[in-house]
């Protein structure tokens, strides 16, 4: 089964994938979207695979009209329940190979690493031609990856630590001409260790663009970072943006 669709997977390595460093992070990164999108109060975003609303609730709280999708109807359940305000964000629980709206949103996000999950390139492609049609004319839609260029300059076979009372091993091997990213993810908690592997697909700051095109984006910007740096061997991560 495709991570996308194990319901298990999100809920047992959510302590692997939400740490503290990462979340605490949440609110800056949100005040950099908004200023790098340039989005204004009462705009229509889309946050996709949102899982349990984490930048949905603060992009709302800056009066941005939010609607999060997530296929994973327990993070979605946790973030209806969490929310402060019962209007906004909305939250959905859906497929994006299945998303049918059109010309609906200013805005549209895929943040850290979301993007490549899917089953083939060929899912990618209607999840972002899903995304555009969503879109109004001129809306953007911005994709947060570990580009291919990142992964070269830091790739480590085997990463160790310790995390609390939280024992945790990673392990990376990269397959099918540098076009997938092979994770097996350990830890060892209260006496239990839990195990999965599974597969990313990844691309360089060009692959991605290119996709983007090719869907119709008229336009394609590449970032380092959310702040808009350039991308370059400093970048922290690949951000592309594209405006319909």
């Amino acid at each position: 089964m495709n991570i996308c669709y194990d319901e298990s997977f999100w809920e047992e390595f959510e302590i692997l994938m939400f740490d503290r460093n990462r979340m605490s992070e949440t609110e800056t990164d949100v005040i950099n979207i908004i200023k790098l999108l340039n989005i204004k109060k009462d705009s229509e975003l889309l946050d996709v695979c949102c899982g349990f609303g984490r930048y949905s609730n603060f992009l709302a709280e800056n009066k941005i009209n939010v609607t999060g999708i997530d296929i994973t109807k327990s993070y979605i359940d946790r973030a209806i329940k969490e929310r402060t305000n019962s209007n906004n964000p909305n939250f959905i629980q859906d497929d994006i190979l299945k998303l049918d709206i059109r010309n609906k949103y200013d805005f549209a996000i895929n943040m850290f690493t979301s993007f490549g999950l899917l089953e083939s390139e060929d899912d990618e492609i209607t999840a972002l031609n899903n995304v555009y049609n969503s879109l109004k004319s001129g809306g953007k839609y911005l994709i947060d990856i570990q580009g291919k260029e990142l992964l070269c300059r830091d790739f480590e076979k085997y990463i160790w630590f310790e995390s609390g009372d939280t024992k945790v091993f990673l392990e990376y091997e990269i397959l099918e001409s540098f076009t997938l990213l092979k994770s097996r993810w350990l830890y060892y908690k209260d006496n239990t260790m839990h195990e999965r592997t599974f597969n990313t697909r990844i691309y360089s700051a060009l692959e991605l663009a290119a996709m983007v095109y090719g869907i119709g984006f008229k336009t394609v910007e590449i970032y380092g970072d959310l702040e808009g740096n350039e991308y370059n061997m400093n970048a922290k991560r690949l951000i592309v943006v594209g405006t319909k």
